[in-house]
């Protein structure tokens, strides 16, 4: 099991509650375009567009907070990236909850990447992340792709 983040969280706890079913296209369109913007095309400049300063995260090396994210964010574009997204497969939501899965490096390895975002009036109150690495093919267990 994962230790808890710096803000005391863990990969398993946070709100549950699913709310704003009629709002589940426009929270799915919005996941995406954070993973867009900010993972993929590194507009940092704009997380305080789509996340709110106090959002809770989930992920145990990152404490809560934007400014947090920021920074975390800005040290990986400054050369000590671990992380790279490439592109989106899925995105699956109901209400205010929503999951992107993407495809892209962790520590030089091809990986998936599974954000799961909670939204309130169209900003990240809460992140989670599970990242797995995709073996090469010559060492999988079937001819599957993993998207």
């Amino acid at each position: 099991m994962q230790p808890l983040n710096p803000g005391g969280h863990s990969m398993i706890d946070g709100s549950i509650a699913i709310n704003d079913r009629d709002k589940t296209e426009a929270n799915k369109d919005f996941a995406k375009q954070v993973v867009n913007e900010i993972l993929i095309n590194h507009h940092f400049e704009k997380l305080a567009s789509y996340f709110v300063e106090n959002y809770r995260e989930h992920n145990p090396l990152l404490p809560d907070n934007l400014s947090a994210l920021t920074e975390a964010l800005q040290e990986q574009q400054g050369g000590r990236a671990i992380m790279q997204y490439s592109s989106i497969h899925l995105v699956l939501g109901e209400g205010n909850f929503v999951l992107v899965a993407s495809e892209g490096q962790f520590k030089g390895h091809p990986a998936g990447f599974y954000d799961m975002f909670r939204i309130e009036k169209e900003k990240v109150v809460e992140h989670w992340i599970t990242i797995e690495e995709i073996p090469p093919v010559e060492n999988r267990k079937n001819k599957n792709e993993k998207f």
